[in-house]
């Protein structure tokens, strides 16, 4: 059941309007879950609470939620496909103001002030980038194995500061042991693209064809 106090659906309308619009930065539903899913983290941090209470799991490559597809379908953003890959818009006569969504919710000051810097850090990191910090620099995603709920009590509340993450100065030895356990996952599957597209994760995208075979793999449906 989601937070009465939060409408979801307007939470995706309102972050496809920031990005999309304001930002002017491609958004694709990959993209948006994960940012979702930080939004949660990081409110959590802040307040001991999910900002959207989707159970989050380990699953599609990384957090993800159920409710999610269907909540983004009502939602009424733009859904567009692209050489397979699912890029969201917002509707053209939308014109959603992000501070009034949080003020309208109750979000006090701090959290909106973190809640918009997640956004606006997040939203321009490319995909590669984007997974590998919810993989392997987020609390919930630690030590935990396939279709495993996310336990969001593993946050260490004490970071009540937002701060930027020391993305390129992560401990070698522990994302070299992560990366070998959610490889092992991926072979069961025979995801041999995905694998050479996180293992080459520190080098920028490139929009071929070969770019786009790879998030399609990220947005596949399909379960083990």
């Amino acid at each position: 059941m989601m937070n009465a106090s939060i409408n979801v659906k307007e939470l995706i309308r309102v972050i496809t309007n920031y990005i999309t619009k304001q930002k002017n930065t491609p958004l694709t539903k990959t993209k948006l879950i994960k940012l979702l899913y930080l939004l949660d983290v990081e409110y959590y941090r802040l307040t001991g609470k999910k900002l959207t209470d989707f159970n989050w799991i380990y699953y599609k490559f990384g957090p993800y939620a159920y409710e999610f597809e269907n909540l983004l379908t009502e939602s009424g953003v733009i859904i567009k496909e692209t050489n397979d890959v699912y890029f969201i818009n917002s509707l053209d006569d939308y014109d959603a103001n992000i501070e009034k969504f949080f003020d309208k919710n109750n979000i006090d000051i701090k959290s909106q002030i973190i809640l918009k810097r997640i956004l606006d850090q997040f939203s321009s990191y490319d995909l590669n980038k984007l997974l590998d910090f919810v993989y392997y620099e987020t609390e919930p995603m630690e030590n935990v194995n396939f279709k495993d709920k996310l336990d969001f009590g593993k946050i260490d509340r004490k970071k009540t500061v937002y701060r930027k993450p020391q993305y390129t100065k992560s401990n070698p030895d522990k994302i070299k042991l992560l990366r070998e356990k959610f490889d092992k996952i991926r072979k069961n599957k025979k995801d041999t693209l995905l694998k050479i597209f996180l293992q080459n994760s520190k080098i920028a995208p490139v929009y071929d064809d070969l770019y786009y075979k790879n998030v399609k793999i990220m947005e596949q449906e399909d379960e083990l």
